[in-house]
């Protein structure tokens, strides 16, 4: 059901084709504490790009900090927010 309220909320927000090239990438994640986390950024984030990133570094458990400095601002945003 948490899988399922999740894509519900990323169509709501963005558009049902949008939103299912989403659906492999959170059927793949395990942990409901991560599910969690990711359905409140979908709430909250600003637009698809934020989520993917946030979707990408929940899957990998790990944020893929190497320097670049669009990273840094957005991770700067996120916490801001809460998100992270």
């Amino acid at each position: 059901m948490t899988i399922r309220y999740q894509i519900d909320v990323l169509e709501i927000r963005f558009d049902p084709p949008v939103a299912d090239q989403f659906a492999a990438g959170i059927r793949a994640i395990d942990d409901l504490q991560r599910l969690k986390q990711l359905r409140r950024s979908a709430v909250q984030v600003d637009d698809l790009y934020e989520f993917q990133r946030l979707l990408d570094a929940k899957t990998r458990r790990d944020f893929p900090l190497n320097g670049n400095r669009m990273q840094e601002e957005l991770i700067v945003r996120l916490k801001a927010k809460g998100i992270l």
